[in-house]
């Protein structure tokens, strides 16, 4: 199965130049087929049309094969092929899109409050008003990342402050006053 995955991957690229151990696979299907040597310049496609038509036994040596090999070099291989799976960053266009939502359930609420308001000739109390906008406020609080007590302390150690606490509030109240200059006589 891992076998038919690479070379799906490979396509119509050459097996020996895309992937690691092209080389490997190849004269491991050479040894199993009997039939015509794969040569080293076959693509992918050309290596898995000829591993589909071995016998289930050949493709689990040659599975075993390519096991073998990721095993004993698993250290040495890339973490990733750019080539073969392209990186793609997400987050933006949820950011983008969270806003966009956001923004438009704001203004259709606050349109509902404005219309209630004219409608029944009253003006909007403070929970009418600011306590819906909560769970908005509480959706990007959280999305951003909420700043715990904690998370605080991590920054401010990795900045070189102290962490918060009362003894830093003292401490700070007491060099303040130490280092402020007399006043002229």
């Amino acid at each position: 199965m891992y076998v038919r995955k690479i070379l799906t991957q490979v396509g119509g690229r050459v097996l020996v130049d895309v992937n690691v151990f092209g080389t490997q696979l190849i004269t491991a299907i050479n040894e199993v087929s009997g039939s015509d040597p794969i040569p080293t310049t076959a693509t992918g496609l050309d290596v898995l049309t000829v591993f589909d038509t071995l016998t289930p036994e050949a493709q689990s040596v040659v599975e075993t094969v390519a096991e073998d090999f990721i095993v004993a070099n698993f250290s040495s291989l890339p973490t990733s092929a750019p080539a073969l799976t392209p990186t793609r960053d997400y987050r933006g266009g949820i950011a983008l899109m969270m806003a966009i939502t956001l923004t438009m359930q704001c203004v259709a609420y606050a349109a509902m409050v404005i219309w209630i308001s004219v409608v029944t000739r009253t003006i909007p109390d403070v929970t009418d008003t600011f306590v819906p906008f909560l769970a908005q406020a509480a959706v990007v609080w959280n999305y951003n990342g909420l700043l715990t007590k904690e998370n605080r302390d991590a920054i401010a150690a990795g900045l070189g402050a102290l962490p918060g606490g009362i003894f830093q509030t003292i401490g700070q109240i007491l060099s303040q006053r130490r280092n402020q200059t007399p006043p002229p006589q």
